[in-house]
């Protein structure tokens, strides 16, 4: 069995290593694989019931938020990486408005910007790369709960400092705390 930590490992390998060689349908639908994992071992770890196996991720989501498991900004993060994931993996093609509806999701994301001095000029810069800040936000998020899984497992997991850049260009930095 993969420790947590190389789990994570492997998201990031995948998104961030190679991002001019992957479509964003395939990050967003592994995005939403490593989103789902998250929720079923938060799940499975508080639940005498088995939860984890309901079909329903939204309900899931709801029961961990309920549970308190969850905090209200990670619920909005993986409940819009669910209707994310949702449309690219139920559709062949996208309409523009469609497209639009999700950059407008991934626009609205609440993130803690690791820099608070230059919140201001990374939520500009997340603005113009509305997809880029969607990955950021549920990479993020990923890794803290990948995180609190390791701990539940008694596992040793380092959090990570993402930094993404665009063109050669400083975009976004994040520190994940827990």
């Amino acid at each position: 069995m993969k420790s947590e930590q190389d789990k994570f490992n492997e998201l990031l390998k995948y998104v961030i290593e190679a991002p001019d060689t992957r479509s964003d349908r395939e990050i967003i639908l592994m995005l939403g694989l490593y989103g789902e994992y998250v929720v079923n071992s938060l799940l499975q770890d508080k639940s005498k019931k088995d939860l984890h196996k309901i079909n329903s991720q939204g309900t899931k989501l709801k029961i961990l938020f309920d549970l308190g498991q969850i905090k209200e900004n990670e619920y909005d993060v993986l409940n819009k990486l669910k209707q994310v994931r949702n449309h690219y993996a139920h559709k062949l093609e996208l309409s523009e408005n469609e497209i639009a509806k999700i950059e407008d999701w991934m626009k609205g994301i609440n993130m803690s910007w690791y820099e608070a001095d230059k919140a201001e000029e990374q939520e500009k810069t997340a603005r113009e790369y509305p997809f880029l800040k969607f990955k950021v936000a549920c990479i993020g998020l990923i890794n803290v709960l990948m995180y609190r899984i390791a701990k539940i497992k008694e596992q040793i997991f380092d959090t990570a400092n993402i930094v993404w850049m665009v063109h050669g260009k400083y975009v976004i930095k994040l520190m994940i705390k827990e």
